[in-house]
């Protein structure tokens, strides 16, 4: 069986977050990343927007933000949560 650091062989990981967490999240899987994060991007929503529908929507928001395009066999992680 494959794991997961075997299927990420050959690809570049970019994390487009200074979150500490995410960076440990990744560090307990033993994937090998790189931080990265250009511009910063507002993290307001419409109020009206489903609560469930937010941290998406803010993720794509940062991908679509990024700043620059991705390089051949790159991983681009954007990621948010929301506390309820």
């Amino acid at each position: 069986m494959a794991i997961l650091k075997d299927l990420l062989k050959g690809y570049k990981i970019t994390l487009a977050s200074l979150s500490p967490r995410r960076a440990a999240l990744l560090k307990g899987l033993d994937i090998d990343f790189e931080v990265e994060v250009i511009g910063v991007i507002s993290e307001d929503y419409d109020l009206n927007t489903p609560l469930f529908s937010v941290p998406q929507m803010l993720a794509d928001r940062k991908s679509l933000q990024f700043g620059r395009e991705l390089r051949e066999r790159e991983i681009l992680i954007t990621a948010d949560t929301l506390v309820i």
